[in-house]
């Protein structure tokens, strides 16, 4: 057998240590970044931390953990995302600065976009505008563009993987799966990425090489398509398995989108969605500029998911309301016009930011309702009164009898109603009393009849045990006599 040759013991700890020590906060790497608070996210490969320079700047570090390191295919895969995403300047793509070794582990500098996700605004707005959603998926479309062009193939195109910036920017990041056209790292038969918003090719577990841009046009109508509907067009499970995944998409077409979504754009997101890849449309290019019809301007765009991200990256996050439907006001702005923008910017705005205002104008609405039924009563209770003192005038005479007839008609319709009313209960409380006694003189009958049934009963055993003890006293004798 093959002998190891042991390391000197001081090595083998030190190594230990630096595999099992992970980064914290205030810590410094590479004698350049120092850590800034808790670590920004955690996926597959490796974790993703908030650094400083020395100058102040702040950038987002990507770490591969130590120990996926040891496996080639890791680390050869980290280090194609950094190929992949180096040289890309677009204003939608997350940008990557840097990668160096340090501790024993591979880093990735890159871009740091203050803000949330795509999904976390789906979770607080559910539903997003037409405008405002078309114009996330041609920005984004803008950014696969400018990946085609540079023979770089996303394949995990979905919300989580897309930042709003506080700034309302909007950038495409996460390139760990991505595919550059000269390289290939994916088998026949493997799947990467997210089975729900993976391509009908991606799932059919082709080569790298036979996937190409069209994939990312499915995934990029799948994104608009939860965008408008706030689901899945397949109506998949949450947590669904990818044999699951693969049977729905092959056997079901995607769900219609609501009425209140133009036929054109409804007909457009269902043709990113084709299974075949010929059908879809030819470049992200084309799609950029076909949803650039129903797309606010970039200006108003911005303007919105500016106040958005303020309002849900700061801490105070309301809870998510229940679905509602588009109002009259984004059916209007949804109607595409001629000229640079689709909407004044003055108009443009999501929805009412709440404040002290309208629960001000809430409680004098609910005071002034009270006051109105007090009013009410009031007034019913003095008429009540009036009527019933009209026997004597104003000057101290008496009234007539025709005159006390009729001042004194309503209090005695009254007095008939309730004297009605009583009746009714006497009779139901009466029919109630005889029902009971009925019910009360049945249950006595069928006791009478028992203990008469008993009595004759009783009687019959012993008639029946008499005329056994006189058939024995008979037989006792006979005996006796023939003796």
């Amino acid at each position: 057998m093959p002998v190891r040759k042991q390391a000197p013991q001081g090595k083998t700890q030190a190594n230990s240590r630096k595999k099992a020590s992970k980064p914290r906060s205030g810590d410094v790497i590479d004698g350049r970044f120092q850590i800034v608070g808790r670590p920004l996210g955690k996926g597959g490969m490796g974790t993703v931390y908030r650094v400083q320079d020395t100058s102040g700047v702040q950038y987002a570090l990507k770490r591969l953990d130590p120990a996926l390191r040891e496996e080639r295919n890791f680390e050869k895969r980290f280090r194609l995302e950094y190929e992949a995403a180096a040289g890309l300047q677009h204003p939608n793509i997350t940008q990557y600065h840097e990668l160096f070794e340090a501790d024993g582990a591979l880093h990735i500098r890159m871009e740091l976009v203050e803000g949330i996700n795509l999904r976390q605004l789906l979770k607080q707005e559910k539903i997003l505008p037409v405008p405002v959603a078309v114009g996330i998926a041609r920005a984004l479309a803008r950014a696969l563009e400018e990946l085609h062009q540079n023979r770089v193939i996303h394949r995990d195109l979905k919300p989580e993987n897309v930042l709003l910036g506080i700034d309302g920017s909007i950038k495409l990041s996460d390139f760990g799966i991505s595919r550059v056209e000269y390289t290939s790292m994916t088998r026949t038969g493997t799947l990467l990425g997210t089975p729900r918003y993976m391509s009908p090719e991606q799932l059919a577990g082709k080569k790298g090489e036979q996937i190409g841009s069209e994939s990312d046009l499915y995934a990029l109508g799948m994104v608009l398509y939860e965008l408008l509907c706030g689901k899945d067009p397949y109506r998949l499970r949450k947590k669904a398995e990818i044999l699951e995944v693969i049977n729905v998409k092959n056997q079901k077409p995607p769900k219609p989108l609501p009425k209140d979504i133009e036929a054109p754009l409804a007909d457009y997101v269902l043709s990113l969605l084709q299974k075949e890849p010929e059908m879809r449309p030819a470049s992200a290019r084309i799609a950029g500029e076909d949803l650039g019809k129903w797309s606010a301007n970039r200006r108003d765009l911005r303007q919105v998911l500016k106040q958005w991200v303020t309002q849900y990256s700061g801490g105070k996050v309301r809870l998510a309301a229940p679905k509602k439907k588009r109002s009259s006001f984004w059916k209007e702005a949804e109607k595409p016009s001629v000229g640079p923008s689709v909407m004044p910017e003055d108009e443009f705005v999501p929805h009412p930011q709440g404040g002290l205002l309208p629960a001000f104008m809430a409680t004098i609405a609910f005071l002034a309702v009270l006051w109105g039924v007090g009013l009410w009563l009031q007034r019913d209770t003095h008429d009540t009164t009036h009527t019933r003192d009209m026997q004597v005038g104003t000057e101290g005479k008496r009234l007539t009898r025709d005159d006390k007839r009729v001042s004194l008609a309503i209090p005695l319709q009254l007095q008939r109603n309730k004297k009605k009313k009583r009746k009714v209960r006497r009779r139901k409380v009466a029919k109630a009393v005889v029902k009971r006694k009925r019910v009360v003189k049945r249950r006595k009958r069928r006791r009478r009849r028992r203990v008469r049934r008993r009595k004759r009963r009783r009687r019959v055993r012993k008639r029946r045990r008499r005329l056994r003890r006189r058939t024995r006293r008979r037989r006792r004798r006979r005996r006796r006599r023939r003796r």
